[in-house]
């Protein structure tokens, strides 16, 4: 949660995931707090069962305004590289242990040595002298570069963060990447001596390629593990050798990098508007309203030579989500002192918000020709197209009580309706009672003269 209309921070895009976090520079983030008690998450509700991580983004300060001659400018470059800290652990057979052991597995199995012998030439016609260790050859030191640009300032009545950024980064196995484009326009202008209004607008393109994990046979770590070290990288023609059939499904731990994409290209947009009225010293009403719209295209291709695509004659996954979250909070705040040792802090809103989802999926296989790798130019064989709507509904309060910065006593209480739900399930109450005490303010702790707080 950073003060917008995303509730979350993965995006279920057809059977796999976006984290939407991603198009967030972390140069515009201000402070992030992580609540991690159930008085302090109870507010939130349902979306605050998992945790609440509240990302505050920067903001301007009072001082000279951007067309005057004294802006405040802001360049931060960084470049960092990254590497694998296995420290030669998993370390796989050489060629010549793997014939050893694989003549040796034979024998053991009834065959004679010179008939072991021929069933590993015949399964490996080609690896003479052949012994890749395909965790250094998958490999790389990673290399991150990002650039940011940002300016700030303001007066008394008006203060602006302006950042834009871009960030490539590599990843630690070839041919993987995420680069961000990012940029962020935060206003802030005090209208009057009781009213403020507030303008956050964040833009931001990411775009990616990945690799399998898990446990398929495409995956790095099994093919690191498991594919055997005599594989040839190339066959006589120059490819990438594909012969091996009947091991770990035909893929090449190399091949496969270069040759099966996983591309994705995520744009976003964030939106929040909010005002705020001071009606008296104590009393304050804030209207906040937010709009997060994001656009997620992903595209799996599999060559049709070797690995998923061989039988097939190359497949691809072509999906597209586009998606609006919207929400609207109202809230009216009270804080007072009294006597200058019963501080009372009490807020009560009214929160509605709506997200809407379109979701198309096409997948497909043979394509005419193996350098035409888009799906116009493979017969389709499945596809989808959906199109989803919820909307939330809260009511929530919440009041807190110190005496003398000593004594803390906080109670809140929310209702939460969903309409994934039906009527009569629509609704659930979530509460939360909390206490605390300074123990420093206590006069037997101030004789330690150990803690300064606690």
């Amino acid at each position: 949660l950073f003060n917008n209309a995303s509730a979350g921070t993965m995006v279920d895009n057809g059977g796999r995931t976006a984290n939407t976090l991603a198009s967030l520079n972390p140069n515009d983030i201000e402070s992030l707090v992580v609540l991690k008690d159930a008085a302090s998450t109870a507010i939130y509700g349902s979306r605050g069962a998992n945790g609440v991580v509240l990302i505050t983004t920067k903001g301007g300060v009072a001082g000279s305004p951007i067309w005057s001659s004294a802006p405040k400018f802001e360049l931060r470059t960084q470049m960092g590289v990254s590497g694998y800290a296995y420290n030669n652990l998993l370390q796989g057979l050489s060629g010549e242990q793997y014939h050893d052991y694989y003549i040796e597995a034979r024998v053991n199995d009834g065959m004679s040595v010179s008939d072991a012998e021929a069933d590993y030439l015949n399964q490996w016609p080609i690896s003479q002298g052949v012994s890749n260790d395909w965790r250094d050859l998958m490999t790389r030191n990673g290399v991150t570069k990002q650039v940011d640009l940002s300016a700030t300032g303001g007066n008394d009545r008006f203060t602006y963060f302006i950042s834009g950024g871009l960030m490539d980064q590599e990843g630690n196995i070839y041919e993987q990447f995420f680069k961000r484009y990012s940029s962020r326009i935060n206003l802030t202008a005090r209208l009057t001596d009781k009213f403020t209004v507030a303008n956050n607008l964040s833009v931001a393109r990411t775009t990616q390629n990945g690799v399998a994990d898990g446990s398929a046979w495409a995956s790095v770590g099994y093919m690191v593990a498991f594919m055997p070290p005599v594989v040839p990288i190339k066959d006589e023609d120059g490819f990438w050798y594909h012969r091996h059939t009947n091991v770990m499904g035909a893929n090449h731990p190399l091949g496969n990098l270069y040759e099966n994409p996983q591309n994705r290209e995520t744009s976003r947009v964030i939106e929040n508007l909010s005002g705020t009225y001071q009606f008296t010293d104590d009393l304050t009403f804030a209207s906040t309203w937010s709009f997060d719209l994001y656009n997620i295209y992903d595209y799996v291709y599999w060559n049709p030579f070797f690995g998923d695509g061989r039988n097939s004659g190359g497949e691809f996954d072509d999906s597209r989500v586009n998606n609006l979250n919207w929400q609207g909070t109202q809230t009216l705040s009270y804080q007072r002192l009294f006597s200058d040792i019963h501080n009372v802090d009490a807020v009560i809103g009214y929160e509605e918000s709506q997200n809407d989802r379109k979701r198309t999926n096409v997948w497909g296989e043979g394509f005419a020709h193996p350098d035409l790798k888009q799906g116009t130019s493979a017969a389709i064989t499945e596809g989808t197209s959906t199109f989803d709507e919820y909307s939330f509904r809260s009511y929530f309060t919440r009041v807190n009580y110190d005496f003398d910065r000593t004594y803390f006593v906080s109670a809140s209480f929310r209702r939460d309706g969903s309409s994934r739900f039906g009527p009569d399930k629509r609704w659930g109450n979530f509460w939360a009672l909390g206490g605390g005490i300074t123990l420093t303010n206590m006069s037997f702790m101030q004789d330690f003269g150990v803690f300064d707080y606690l």
